[in-house]
């Protein structure tokens, strides 16, 4: 598993571009974390048989 951050110098003001770009991946969170846990190589678990 691998993780990611976005990172910012304090000292540093943002561009409106990255303005934009974190705005998406925090609004889009949930929705990155499904397509890494879809694409992360692993084999999907298989629903316990009764």
């Amino acid at each position: 598993y691998r993780s990611w951050c976005l990172v910012q110098a304090r000292a540093k003001r943002l561009s409106p571009v990255a303005h934009a770009f974190l705005a998406f991946v925090r609004g889009e969170r949930a929705q990155i974390i499904g397509l890494v846990e879809r694409f992360d190589g692993k084999p999907p678990a298989l629903p316990a048989s009764n």
